[in-house]
C-alpha cells in the first residue's frame, strides 16, 4: 500500500489542519538540521477533508462556473481549481476546492464538513458521499 502526503493533496490538508506547532518553524528546523530537537504537537481529535470537484473529473469537466460560498462556513477552505474574475470565484480545474474541519470524533468532523459542503455552490459540484 502506498500513502502519499504531498502538501497540496487532501491527505496533507487534513493532517496539517491538526498541526498545533508552527509549520514554518518545522521547515526552518529541517533546513537548519535541527529537526531532532523540534517540538511537533498536534491538536487532539480528528480532522476530515472533503474535495468538491467538477462533475466529470478527472476526464472532461466544465470550467468558468461561478462559485458561491455562504459566509457562515467555519471550515478551512483550500482552493485548487479556482480562478478569480473581478470579485467572482470561478471553477478552473477538476478538483475545485477542499473543505477541512476538526472535532473530537471522526464522525463529528465528517458531519460538519458534509453540512458545510451544502453551503458551497457551483453548477457541476460533485463530491463523494460514501467517505
Amino acid at each position: 500500500m502506498e500513502y502519499n502526503v504531498r502538501l497540496g493533496d487532501p491527505e496533507a490538508q487534513s493532517m496539517l489542519y491538526l498541526l498545533k506547532s508552527d509549520f514554518s518553524d518545522i521547515i526552518n528546523d529541517i533546513e537548519e538540521e535541527r529537526v531532532n530537537t523540534t517540538n511537533i504537537e498536534f491538536y487532539d481529535g480528528f480532522s476530515f477533508c472533503l474535495v468538491l470537484s467538477s462533475e466529470g473529473y478527472p476526464f472532461s469537466y466544465a470550467k468558468g462556473e461561478r462559485i458561491t460560498i455562504k459566509p457562515e462556513i467555519t471550515s478551512k477552505i483550500f482552493y485548487s481549481g479556482v480562478k478569480k474574475d473581478g470579485e467572482d470565484l470561478l471553477t478552473n480545474g477538476g478538483r475545485v476546492l477542499s473543505i477541512v474541519n476538526k472535532a473530537n470524533t471522526l464522525e463529528e468532523a465528517r458531519n460538519i464538513v458534509y453540512e458545510e459542503a451544502e453551503k458551497i455552490h457551483f453548477k457541476s459540484k460533485y463530491y463523494r458521499k460514501d467517505l
